[in-house]
């Protein structure tokens, strides 16, 4: 049977809405099986069972059993924090003659909501059909307003601090579909970019980034990493420079910095930047529980390597 999944993402919708899914499954579920019509009626919610402390459940249906659709919203929540992380919507038709289909919209911890069909049919033209109507339908209108770029953009910097690099990149494009000269959205887009290996769009982002706001020291230092990574040890140290004067002391570029110079045969610039490191280390005292980059440990190895 032919079938076919559409998603777009990020998706614009409230937590907990149904209707207008609801109503383009009506729609759409008649061109699937002519003879499907449920009565109209919608039930009230009935909220289920409890499968633990995490997760509210509750249905509700339009039609009847057999003829109808079954609407579902979870709502799954963080247990350290109680915050609600997943909200989920479903409609599901019950009932349709050689056919099937259901419509998912869900937020999903650091993802951008979602809206995702499932359809499959007897044959390929009704599947594509709906396919068709589903996008004209939902395919718009689904970039943020100016008003909401300070919102996606924090999404996108908490999707990168949790290494979630395909929602910071969905974050950040959305955020730059509406303000294509966001440079903090540029810079978080290059960092996951980086981080998912397209070096070139990395390249790309970081220094359009630069040339927005040229003082973003964070932007320097992900620029730096890469020319790093790519074996440009001189560009990789002009980027590292360029964030140390922007923010002097920065403890992660100063190891770094260490590392570039011991890479490129400067031992005593090497070893210049790993003492500079050990003396900015943001945990010195290696409290227990410190969650940031901490490479104090690292550069007393180097520097101990180095004096041999």
């Amino acid at each position: 049977m032919p079938s076919h999944v559409a998603r777009i993402q990020p998706f614009r919708a409230t937590d907990g809405a149904d209707e207008s899914l609801l109503a383009f499954a009506v729609t759409v579920a008649q061109r699937l099986d002519g003879a499907f019509l449920p009565a109209d009626s919608l039930g009230d919610w009935a909220t289920e069972p409890a499968t633990g402390d995490d997760v509210v459940l509750r249905t509700r249906r339009y039609g009847a059993v057999g003829r109808g659709f079954r609407i579902t919203h979870e709502q799954g929540f963080a247990q350290t924090h109680r915050m609600q992380a997943v909200d989920r919507v479903t409609v599901e038709a019950d009932g349709l003659r050689d056919a099937a289909l259901v419509l998912e919209c869900t937020r999903s911890w650091y993802a951008p909501r979602f809206l995702e069909l499932r359809v499959s049919a007897a044959d390929e033209a009704s599947v594509q059909d709906v396919v068709q109507c589903f996008h004209d339908r939902f395919d718009h209108g689904n970039a943020p307003t100016t008003a909401e770029i300070p919102t996606v953009v924090r999404n996108a910097r908490a999707a990168v601090a949790a290494g979630e690099w395909e929602s910071a990149a969905m974050f950040a494009t959305a955020a730059l579909e509406t303000d294509p000269r966001q440079a903090e959205a540029l810079l978080y887009l290059g960092v996951a970019s980086g981080a998912l290996g397209d070096l070139s769009a990395a390249e790309e982002a970081l220094v359009l980034s630069l040339q927005l706001d040229p003082d973003q020291y964070d932007a320097w230092y992900n620029l730096g990493a890469l020319h790093q990574n790519r074996g440009n040890p001189r560009q990789a140290i002009l980027a590292f420079q360029e964030s140390l004067r922007i923010r002097p002391g920065n403890h992660a570029v100063l190891f770094q910095l260490g590392r570039v110079y011991e890479a490129a045969g400067e031992a005593a610039r090497a070893t210049e930047a790993y003492q500079a490191a050990i003396e900015n280390a943001p945990n010195p005292h290696g409290y227990w529980g410190y969650r940031g980059a901490d490479y104090t440990e690292q550069a007393r190895q180097a520097l101990a390597r180095l004096s041999r």
